[in-house]
């Protein structure tokens, strides 16, 4: 039986691909620690990816920053990119949409509803409509397609509210209120159709966890979160698997546990602990099949980044020591996935929309990959899987461009 798997990383839709020309062994659960954020040590920021990048940016290192940064996993290394738009502030909400990124609400002293769109093709920031609901500090997002998600958060009170953004017409729409509590420092990612949402305080600490369904406007309480509720955690995804670790209990523990979700079987699994220290308030986000955390606070302010690879459970070990990669990408007229594989004869490729259907695009095997051809395919984002005996051996994503 083949699998479909498509994923949003920590709530945030890629646009390359899943595994970039680089080798990377995946061992069980293995962190390792990468160059150190080469900002000011700091609480409180926020990030996200983009294709095979990340970014991270703003926070509160003992002043309120608007600075913002570049991660290389490739080279390892951190480049410093044109500052936030809106004002320094700490406990925005940061996700990206296709090839943006985006940054709103937050605290610069006051709660903040403004609401920035980061173009990194050309290093520019620009302010999109205010996000839809009161301004408030502490909230939680996600992106699931080609919309964006905010909920929660707190102004004078807790929020249960939950909004949707479009992009194409820069506006918000309100949805169905978040199916727990109204509370402040919970934790979300989207994982294929679906967005997930738990963890908090409102004020006790909270380790209930949500699924929402966008399609049917509904919330659905799932499986609570393996470990003790807390606030301030990380979380993300990696392919059809959700991750959730450190955070507070609000008072002096600090927490370095880490748990994956899988939404087939509702069930939490404790991974291997973050190696760093335990910590809160960190920037998280994924690329790839591989998750970062970077930065926090236990008790003094932190510059350190760790990189966390999944056991491959459920898909192939061939998945380490492969190297794919998709040229050109952005699409025109035809890009090639090239896959380096002793078994190359026995591998296939096959195609999805973002919404998981099938698609059948005109498609060459050569010796070293194959050759997609655009053909109808609309302009848009198109997650792959490669395939050897009906098992995944590796992912990707390319985007294929409204140009022709």
């Amino acid at each position: 039986m083949k699998h479909k798997i498509y994923s949003s990383v920590a709530g945030l839709f890629l646009t390359t691909l899943l595994f970039p020309c680089f080798h990377v062994s995946y061992s069980q659960g293995a962190w390792t620690q990468r160059s150190n954020f080469i900002g000011t040590a700091r609480n409180s920021a926020t990030g996200f990816s983009i294709g095979s990048k990340g970014y991270l940016g703003t926070g509160d290192d003992g002043v309120l920053r608007n600075d913002f940064w570049e991660y290389d996993p490739v080279n390892d290394t951190w480049t410093q990119k044109a500052n936030f738009g809106g004002t320094a502030r700490k406990n925005a909400v940061g996700f990206s949409i296709g090839t943006k990124g985006y940054v709103g609400t937050g605290n610069d002293g006051t709660v903040k509803n403004d609401f920035w769109e980061y173009d990194p093709s050309n290093n520019t920031w620009t302010q999109k409509a205010n996000f839809g609901g009161t301004a408030r500090k502490g909230a939680t997002g996600f992106s699931i397609g080609t919309k964006g998600y905010i909920g929660t958060g707190v102004d004078a009170v807790n929020k249960n509210d939950f909004w949707e953004y479009d992009p194409t017409a820069d506006a918000w729409t309100q949805k169905a209120n978040f199916g727990g509590t109204a509370r402040r420092g919970a934790v979300g990612f989207s994982i294929g159709t679906k967005g997930y949402m738990g963890t908090g305080i409102d004020p006790s600490l909270k380790n209930d966890f949500w699924e929402y369904d966008p399609m049917a406007d509904i919330w659905t309480q799932k499986t609570n979160f393996g470990g003790i509720g807390r606030k301030s955690a990380a979380g993300f995804s990696i392919g059809t698997r959700g991750y959730i670790g450190i955070g507070t209990d609000a008072v002096s523990l600090y927490y370095n546990d880490f748990w994956e979700y899988d939404p087939t079987t509702d069930t939490w699994m404790q991974k291997a602990n973050l190696s760093g220290a335990p910590r809160a308030e960190a920037v998280y986000f994924s690329i790839g099949g591989i998750g970062y955390i970077i930065t926090g606070i236990n008790t003094v302010n932190k510059n350190d980044c760790w990189q966390y690879a999944p056991a491959a459970t459920g898909i192939s070990n061939m998945l380490a020591e492969r190297q794919i990669s998709v040229f050109p990408n952005p699409v025109i007229s035809e890009t090639m996935v090239k896959v380096q594989s002793s078994g190359f004869e026995s591998l296939e490729l096959e195609i999805f929309d973002v919404f998981g259907k099938q698609v059948h695009p005109f498609i060459i095997r050569k010796s070293d990959g194959f050759v997609v051809r655009r053909d109808n395919l609309p302009a848009g984002t198109y997650p792959f899987n490669i395939l050897q005996n009906e098992e995944i051996v590796g992912q990707g994503k390319f985007i294929v461009s409204s140009y022709k």
